[in-house]
């Protein structure tokens, strides 16, 4: 493992008189904090009228992509005879009734599984396809003890859902309609077994996730290509916020790369770790060590905006060095990333924007699109 102090650099002598260029630096300086305290309290503010906007019609929100759901999954039975999932019979009854054989055969019906993609801590994710057309799709399977349920009024009745299923229905729907928003793949069924929660989604072909795209490119990006990634992984995150969701564990292995075409386009996947957004502090936290914000170790709490602001500065990281900026739990509370002196000015003061340890101080979402990284060919 290196030592991050021996890497740190060196002040460089001064050329000029110092105190003159102590003075012309220092006035720089505040001209620049200021003028970015001004945005950052600009866009803070712009992103939480958006996030209260957001909170007050959530109901409504979750009532019509759940509708549309329920809508699809009447269209399927009527097609092919058989549940897409128990929307329907969630959405007549007051209390839930899983038909857990029935689900099962439906699932078997409809689709069949092949070779395991991936596994973590929150499920197992397999390749397969949709029987009547050959769709090819991915399957992750939940275990009962790993599934978060959440309450959704419809039409004045509490119904549990499961989180993960009203997340990414929130994000891939709009206004119940079922064509997808492009932020995420879109769920297209779900089925609550007896042991085990199972999702549906498109997988597009051919495409690989990000860590993968990374090593098959020799395990660091260079700055042009990383800059195209993350101009559009701010977009989407965007977009994810706008519906009303917070992913919070934005890492490489979350991010789908679509190559099928000369431009470059991707996808968010895993929303096991998500929740509602909210203006208010979270007191709980569900995601990877190495892109937990320092706020988390020393508060025991952290806001929206700057822990997504934050696992995006540790992607970037990724994507440039290959490594993570920081290992451990000490190393997030106290040390500074080590910055390679081969990338260039604005992209070493884009990471240090985005990794700063107070939250106040860090890059805004808002803001980050903005920096002059990005305008530099």
């Amino acid at each position: 493992m290196k030592t991050l102090s021996a890497h740190r650099l060196q002040k460089l002598p001064c050329l000029s008189s110092p105190k003159a260029s102590a003075h012309v630096l220092s006035v720089r300086e505040e001209r620049r904090r200021k003028r970015d305290e001004s945005k950052s309290s600009s866009d803070e503010c712009r992103w939480k009228r958006r996030a209260e906007e957001v909170e007050r019609s959530l109901d409504g929100v979750l009532s019509g992509a759940l509708r549309g759901a329920i809508a699809s999954s009447s269209e399927s039975e009527q097609s092919s005879g058989s549940s897409q999932s128990d929307l329907q019979s969630l959405y007549d009854s007051d209390t839930p009734v899983r038909h857990h054989s029935s689900q099962k055969d439906a699932f078997e019906l409809k689709y069949k599984q092949t070779l395991c993609l991936s596994q973590g801590g929150y499920g197992t994710v397999y390749a397969g396809y949709r029987v009547e057309d050959s769709l090819t799709v991915a399957i992750k399977r939940v275990p009962e003890a790993k599934v978060v349920k959440t309450s959704v009024v419809l039409d004045g009745k509490s119904q549990q859902f499961p989180l993960e299923v009203v997340l990414l229905l929130m994000v891939s729907n709009s206004e119940g309609s079922m064509e997808s928003s492009g932020a995420c793949t879109q769920l297209l069924d779900w089925y609550d077994l007896q042991h085990e929660l199972v999702l549906v989604m498109e997988r597009p072909v051919p495409c690989l996730d990000l860590f993968d795209y990374i090593q098959e490119r020799g395990g660091r990006l260079p700055e042009d290509k990383a800059k195209l990634i993350l101009k559009e992984l701010v977009e989407l995150m965007d977009k994810v916020h706008s519906k009303g969701v917070l992913h919070r564990d934005i890492k490489p292995e979350n991010i789908l790369v679509l190559t099928g075409n000369e431009t470059l386009h991707l996808r968010i996947i895993d929303f096991g770790c998500g929740c509602f957004l909210k203006t208010e502090a979270y007191t709980e936290f569900y995601g990877t060590v190495q892109y937990t914000p320092p706020e988390w170790y020393l508060q025991g709490e952290y806001e929206a905006l700057p822990l997504c602001v934050w696992q995006i500065g540790v992607l970037l990281y990724d994507m440039l060095c290959g490594e993570h900026p920081f290992n451990s739990r000490a190393d997030t509370i106290s040390r500074e990333p080590y910055i390679p002196q081969h990338l260039s000015k604005y992209c070493q003061d884009l990471i240090r924007r985005c990794l700063t340890k107070r939250p106040k101080s860090r890059q805004t979402l808002d803001g980050l699109l903005q920096h002059p990284w990005f305008s530099i060919q």
